[in-house]
């Protein structure tokens, strides 16, 4: 089992975040492995490129129970 922690841009719904990480749940069903959500959280996205966007999440520390953080924009 896969643990994410979501961080998700105002344009991005709650049910949206939940559909996507459950397509991607079914995407790995054959390899046995499970994904699932531990919390969505709304986030302000720091800027525009790649490199704001990294200068923002790369510091951050994973929350345990979290095993991957992944933020939607």
């Amino acid at each position: 089992m896969v643990r994410v922690c979501l961080l998700r841009d105002a344009g991005i719904s709650e049910q949206r975040a939940r559909a996507l990480i459950t397509a991607v749940d079914q995407e790995f069903d054959p390899y046995g492995i499970d994904v699932a959500i531990v919390w969505i959280r709304p986030w302000q996205r720091p800027g525009f490129t790649m490199s704001a966007i990294m200068r923002d999440l790369a510091p951050r520390p994973l929350e345990p129970p979290c095993d991957r953080l992944v933020a939607m924009v």
